[in-house]
C-alpha cells in the first residue's frame, strides 16, 4: 500500500476494511464514517492535515472539549471516540501512524442507564387494547409488533428477514445479526399462526411480488428502517408513557421479561445474538429493579 495516501484515502480504505474485512453491517460502517469525518472536519481549525500521521493527543482532547461543550452526552463522545480511536489503530497497523494519539487521553466516564422496557400490562394493552386497521395494514401492523417482542429482533435484523429464513418444520426462523452471524429463535404457536394469515392475506394482495422477503409494508414494499420505527412509535405511545418508543424498547422487553420468568441469562444472550454476556447483563439490573419494588410494595417493613 502506498505511504503517499492522502488522509481521505486512507480513510477510505479503513471504512472498506470495515464493510469486507470485519463484515460489518452498511449502517455501522455509515456511522463510522460519519462520526471520524466530523473529527476530520474539526481539524480544520489547525489548517489542512495531509496524513493521519500528523494527528496527535491535542487534537484529540481538544475535540473532545469541543463535544462536551455542545453538551453532548457521555455516551456520544465514547461513541465518536471509538470510531476514531478504531481508525487509528488500523492506521498503526498499516505503518501510517507510528505513535498512539489517544495513549493520554482520559475518556469520560460512561453513564450507566438501565434499558427502558414495557411492563407486562402495558403489553398486554399492546396487543389487545389497540386499534389496529383493516385489511393488510392492520396484519402487517401487529404482526411487526409481534415480531419485534416475541423474538427481540433488532430493526434491520426484522427488515433483512427472507422466505428462506423461516423453517416451518422446525418452528424457528434464522436471524443474521452483528458481524454477518446467523443466529436461530424459535417461533411460538400465536406467532406462527400470525405470520401463516399475514402469508396468506399478502399473497392475495400482492401475489409474488418481492416474494424473497418474508415481510412487506401494507404497501407491498420491502421493509425499511422508517417504516418499522413509525409503525412502533404509532402504538407504543398509545400503551406506554416511556420516553423512548422504539423497536429497541420491544426488544428490551423481550429479554428482561425472560428473565423475570426465570429464563437462564446464557440462553438470553444467545436469543438476542450478543458476541458476550456482559451485554445481557444489563437485563439483570432490571430484574433486581423490580424485585425491590415487589418488596417495597409487599413486605410489612419494605
Amino acid at each position: 500500500m502506498s505511504p503517499n495516501l492522502s488522509i481521505q484515502e486512507q480513510l477510505q480504505h479503513f471504512l472498506q476494511h470495515l464493510a469486507f474485512e470485519k463484515r460489518y453491517s452498511r449502517h455501522t460502517v455509515t456511522a463510522y464514517r460519519h462520526d471520524i469525518e466530523t473529527f476530520l472536519n474539526y481539524l480544520t481549525v489547525y489548517g489542512t492535515l495531509r496524513d493521519v500521521g500528523e494527528i496527535n493527543a491535542m487534537h484529540i482532547r481538544s475535540w473532545l472539549a469541543e463535544l462536551a461543550e455542545k453538551s453532548c452526552s457521555a455516551t456520544t463522545i465514547r461513541r465518536k471516540l471509538s470510531a476514531v480511536r478504531c481508525w487509528l489503530k488500523y492506521a498503526r497497523q498499516q505503518g501510517w501512524v507510528g505513535h498512539d494519539p489517544f495513549g493520554r487521553v482520559v475518556l469520560p466516564k460512561k453513564q450507566k442507564r438501565l434499558p427502558a422496557f414495557l411492563k407486562q400490562e402495558e403489553v398486554n394493552a399492546l396487543f389487545h387494547a389497540c386499534t389496529f386497521p383493516e385489511g393488510m395494514a392492520g396484519i402487517t401492523h401487529m404482526l411487526i409488533l409481534a415480531m419485534f417482542y416475541q423474538t427481540g429482533m433488532r430493526l434491520s435484523e426484522l427488515a433483512g428477514l427472507k422466505q428462506s429464513d423461516w423453517d416451518r418444520q422446525q418452528h424457528w426462523i434464522r436471524v443474521l445479526g452483528k458481524g454477518s452471524k446467523y443466529r436461530f429463535v424459535p417461533l411460538g404457536p400465536a406467532l406462527e399462526q400470525l405470520l401463516l394469515a399475514y402469508q396468506q392475506q399478502r399473497q392475495e394482495a400482492f401475489g409474488n411480488r418481492h416474494a424473497d422477503c418474508l415481510v412487506l409494508t401494507e404497501r407491498g414494499k420491502p421493509l425499511y428502517a422508517r417504516y418499522l420505527y413509525r409503525i412502533v412509535h404509532r402504538y407504543l405511545t398509545q400503551v406506554s408513557t416511556l420516553s423512548k418508543a422504539s423497536p429497541h424498547v420491544l426488544r428490551h422487553s423481550f429479554a428482561t421479561h425472560l428473565l423475570n420468568a426465570g429464563a437462564d441469562l446464557q440462553a438470553i444472550k444467545e436469543l438476542l445474538g450478543h458476541s458476550s454476556l456482559a451485554a445481557t447483563q444489563v437485563y439483570v439490573h432490571n430484574s433486581i429493579a423490580q424485585l425491590k419494588e415487589i418488596h417495597k410494595r409487599a413486605h410489612p417493613r419494605g
